[in-house]
């Protein structure tokens, strides 16, 4: 498995187990798919090996010790590149630059792309701080491609229905090809920064790309959480935003205890004017909104 290879020698005792019996149950498939065995009995290995995937996904989702190991491991790769969470914002507002010109390329001319997306939201990034249940958020919105999004009207890309592999692979991503060949930044590693501040970020992009981020590597739908406050907060900040449809992007941290809001961000308010001088395709930068002092 990609997770294993990435992780090298760095498994935890838990995970070394799963993917012990994994490649275990996987070599018998081999061995019976290649042998005379029946169908029964194939189906029979092939239950197990669901069993062992469903092990792996509960240690992921359930299991605080694989995740909190996972999150540093991710830590420690992303600090050996220079990364902190000063680079937060600057990794983001770099991904939602791409992410506008990506949605351009899956129009065909200007009155399509409007359609798809209005001017006036896929021009701006907003960074807003905001409190709930008395804990500190910061919430990034943009209104360019979502994330998975590879259909306009009447163009398609389908290498962009691979964006959430590329968010949660722990090594380096690059970014597309097909006519995105000046995109600024590693999609992947822009969005892993978000993990020095949240150990769960939350990602709500368009009808099918909402999701919350477990142990760093494993998106859990919000639909299957039993409450969907989540999901309801999300949209209505949208609507706020003027995305009637749903269809931007929100990435929102819930700030893990002694991480400074003021901070995280002071580097990137310094920078912004000139970032949007120089972006191909925000132009407008508003940081702060809701509750600025966290």
């Amino acid at each position: 498995m990609l997770l294993e290879t990435q992780l090298a020698g760095n498994l935890s005792v838990v995970l070394k187990e799963i993917f012990r019996d994994l490649h275990s149950v996987r070599q018998h498939e081999k061995v019976s798919e290649q042998s005379e065995c029946s169908q029964g009995e194939l189906e029979s290995i092939r239950k197990e090996k669901r069993k062992v995937f469903e092990r792996l996904r509960l240690s992921l989702c359930e299991n605080d010790e694989v995740k909190r190991h996972l999150i540093q491991m991710i830590r420690s790769r992303l600090e050996s590149q220079s990364y902190d969470q000063s680079s937060i914002p600057f990794e983001l507002f770099q991904n939602a630059d791409d992410a506008v010109v990506e949605l351009s390329t899956l129009a065909s001319s200007a009155e399509e792309l409007e359609r798809m997306r209005a001017a006036a939201l896929r021009d701006q990034f907003v960074i807003e701080f905001d409190r709930i249940e008395g804990r500190s958020v910061v919430r990034f919105l943009h209104g360019g491609r979502g994330i998975n999004q590879y259909r306009g009207i009447s163009k398609e890309n389908p290498d962009f229905s691979r964006d959430m592999e590329r968010m949660l692979v722990l090594q380096g991503s690059g970014k597309h090809g097909d006519g995105t060949k000046n995109l600024t930044g590693g999609f992947g590693l822009g969005f892993k920064s978000v993990l020095f501040v949240c150990e769960q970020p939350v990602v709500f992009s368009g009808a099918r790309s909402r999701f919350r981020v477990l142990a760093g590597v494993y998106p859990l739908s919000l639909a299957e959480l039993q409450d969907n406050r989540d999901e309801e907060r999300l949209k209505k900040r949208l609507e706020e935003f003027g995305d009637y449809n749903h269809k931007g992007t929100i990435v929102e941290l819930l700030l893990e205890d002694g991480i400074d809001g003021g901070k995280l961000l002071s580097r990137f308010r310094d920078c912004a004017g000139y970032l949007v001088v120089f972006s191909r395709s925000i132009h407008k930068c508003d940081v702060g909104g809701i509750d600025s002092k966290p």
